[in-house]
């Protein structure tokens, strides 16, 4: 017990030094943080040699012009070219999801808010089908139980899917659900 006390103490006193040498060492006319280029252990910077070259001289006419192609091609941008082949958008993507809570269930809502009337509760693992995704709420169709409405985004782990892989009624509910 004695000796708990002695190390204890050893040890007090030795942090507070060391706490106490810091200040005196950070504070001051030599702080490390407070130097001038007159101040003792401080060198002057000198470069040797060129990083790049010479920076060129530059006239008046040859300094307007990049201004001026600048200017133009950010107030008249060209338009971008119009895709008229098929309906099908190469950009749509498709989504399955599994629950994925920790300790309860998810709750399938009828709005995407807290305040939406709870339809149906979820257990981890069950499956479903993204109609909507949305960063806070996505709307989705739960297969098992032929229900559809929103749960959230951040309790669901999702999986990407082709488009031959995703039934193709869910995707005309997608189209239906806008």
């Amino acid at each position: 017990m004695r000796k708990n006390r002695n190390t204890f103490i050893f040890l007090f006193i030795f942090f507070i030094t060391v706490a106490m040498g810091a200040m005196l060492c950070l504070n001051g006319k030599n702080s490390v943080f407070d130097r001038d280029i007159n101040a003792s252990g401080a060198k002057k910077a000198v470069m040797n040699e060129a990083v790049i070259g010479t920076a060129p001289v530059a006239s008046e006419e040859s300094s307007k012009e990049p201004v001026e192609e600048i200017k133009k091609a950010y107030l008249d941008p060209e338009p971008e070219p119009v895709d008229d082949t098929e309906d099908y958008d190469e950009e749509e993507r498709f989504y399955t999801f599994k629950v994925n809570t920790k300790y309860t269930i998810l709750r399938l809502r009828d709005a995407p808010s807290l305040e939406g009337t709870i339809i149906d509760r979820l257990e981890r693992g069950t499956p479903g089908h993204i109609l909507k995704f949305g960063d806070e709420w996505c709307r989705v169709y739960v297969e098992q139980r032929d229900k559809t409405g929103y749960v959230a985004t951040r309790y669901i782990k999702l999986s990407e899917v082709s488009r031959e892989e995703f039934p193709e009624e869910i995707r005309e509910m997608m189209k239906n659900d806008g």
